[in-house]
């Protein structure tokens, strides 16, 4: 009767792992390997639940369940979402991934945790940290953009930076920022505009246009 058992449970651990090595090949063109506690599978959909770990790129993808659209190569990702990404990590409550478009859509409670400069002998020397939150993210991994929408806060080493949108470039190292920006200095410094660009490869110059004020802590 065991012997029977192991069989049966031997089966279903092999019919899962077909299962799921055509998802994988169906699913997208790119390299894909997707862990899950459990699968539905129907055909052109696949469910993802109990825990889904998706290896995509360079990237480890995270999050409680999921769900596949595999004609149009989309994943869907939700609750205690987190990529990890070789200079940081990035946490939302859902996620949608385009798979054909190189783009990852993060929405509600996103936080974005991203070093900059890390030296290659030593993973502290030379770091400088941001912390950023916001309600959508979008990353195109393709163009090396953040697309930051729904009130973004960005905390760095000394500074705080509000703005209704904003857009940043890892080629460039370059923020745009748009509607109602704000930066706020440990120091007491404060500057408001309407639009303004953080040049992080230029020292951090911060250059505001429209409607600038600055309050100095002389």
């Amino acid at each position: 009767m065991k012997k029977s058992y192991d069989i049966i449970k031997l089966g279903s651990i092999l019919l899962f792992v077909l299962m799921l090595v055509l998802t994988l090949s169906q699913a997208a063109a790119a390299n894909v390997q997707i862990r899950a506690g459990r699968l539905d599978y129907q055909a052109d959909w696949i469910d993802l639940e109990d825990g889904v770990t998706i290896f995509w790129e360079e990237y480890e993808i995270v999050s409680d369940r999921g769900e596949i659209d595999r004609p149009e190569s989309i994943t869907y990702l939700y609750d205690n979402v987190e990529v990890a990404f070789e200079r940081g990590f990035i946490n939302s409550d859902n996620l949608v991934i385009y798979m054909n478009e190189d783009e990852l859509v993060f929405t509600d409670n996103v936080f974005l945790d991203y070093r900059r400069g890390q030296a290659e002998d030593d993973e502290d020397e030379g770091e400088e940290r941001l912390e950023l939150s916001s309600e959508r993210l979008v990353y195109n991994t393709e163009a090396g953009t953040f697309d930051f929408e729904d009130d973004i806060e960005i905390r760095q080493a000394g500074r705080t930076i509000r703005a209704g949108a904003g857009t940043y470039n890892e080629a460039e190292d370059v923020f745009y920022f748009r509607s109602g920006v704000e930066i706020v200095e440990d120091d007491g410094d404060r500057i408001t505009s309407e639009t303004a660009r953080l040049d992080l490869s230029e020292g951090d110059l911060f250059t505001a246009e429209g409607n600038v004020e600055i309050e100095l802590q002389m």
